[in-house]
């Protein structure tokens, strides 16, 4: 996780135990601003589904902006991996 220096928390990765990780430093996925996913493979995305659940959970009220690729290569964009595990695309840029 990256933090700048106006305070706003930007996730790069979201890979399998991010979730888990961010508990360590007690990070909550709700105080997140940005989540920067480089590219779709599972071991790099797969983790972004509890993240965006606990979000919401933790009292989250604005979408989580998820940044990805683009659909090439046999690989759905961000866009469209987005909808496939959260039912909805318009969060992500």
């Amino acid at each position: 996780m990256l933090t700048l220096g106006d305070g706003r928390r930007i996730l790069i990765y979201a890979g399998g135990g991010t979730f888990e990780r961010l508990g360590r430093p007690a990070v909550e996925a709700a105080e997140l601003d940005l989540v920067l996913l480089t590219h779709l493979h599972i071991d790099h995305s797969g983790g972004l589904a509890p993240i965006v659940f606990s979000a919401f959970m933790e009292g989250r009220t604005e979408p989580l902006t998820v940044v990805g690729p683009t659909a090439r290569d046999g690989q759905p964009g961000a866009s469209r991996f987005c909808e496939a595990l959260c039912g909805v695309s318009e969060f992500v840029i």
